[in-house]
């Protein structure tokens, strides 16, 4: 989706948060500066204690840098992005040999719901606010749109849903490798098994 549609399709939900964003940084400067000015004052007369609150602050500046660092870690493909395969439907090879009939309905019955969905985006929001009441109609709404994007693509119309394109998986087994120092060698496609999934 280009970014301008992403932003018109969102323009609610953007409005929304930069109001939010705009009151979260208005008063925590307001904060900042009703703490800072007097300390700054203080330190201004008081040279012995001033040199404490200098070292105070610039410790406490460095906490949201250690906290950024701490978020960014655990994020090892982000510069693969959309080139790998994310969401998987996992089941234990005992209940795909054993109960076959129940692991394709289950199959079928999400496709289905996806392509619901997709053609009912606001039924859609309706019947999950009713679990989820503090859920804005509009921001599931364009959420859930946003999504579809991502799970009817060229992709899926050409290797078909929920199947995979060995180029794709062989890119995404060495970026899941490489992140997590496993065998770059070993054959992802031992993990998969499409056959039952619905062709239509």
């Amino acid at each position: 989706m280009p970014l301008f549609l992403f932003w018109v399709s969102h323009r609610d939900e953007l409005v929304r948060l930069t109001l939010q964003h705009v009151v979260l940084v208005a008063v925590s400067t307001g904060i900042a500066v009703a703490i800072g000015i007097p300390l700054g004052i203080v330190a201004a007369r008081r040279p012995r204690l001033g040199a404490s609150l200098v070292g105070f602050a610039n410790l406490v500046q460095t906490i949201p840098s250690l906290a950024l660092l701490g978020f960014l870690i655990p994020l090892p493909f982000v510069e693969v992005g959309f080139k790998i395969y994310a969401a998987t439907i996992i089941a234990t090879d005992e209940t795909i040999a054993k109960r076959p009939d129940l692991t394709k309905r289950f199959l079928r019955a999400v496709k289905r719901s996806f392509e619901w969905a997709r053609d009912n985006p606001e039924e859609t929001c309706k019947l999950h606010i009713q679990k989820v009441p503090e859920v804005a109609l509009d921001d599931c709404v364009n959420s859930v749109k946003a999504v579809m994007t991502f799970v009817f693509t060229d992709h899926e119309k050409q290797f078909g849903w929920g199947k995979v394109s060995p180029e794709r998986l062989a890119t995404t087994w060495a970026a899941v490798a490489e992140s997590q120092d496993l065998d770059p060698k070993w054959n992802p496609n031992q993990a998969f098994d499409t056959s039952l999934i619905p062709e239509k």
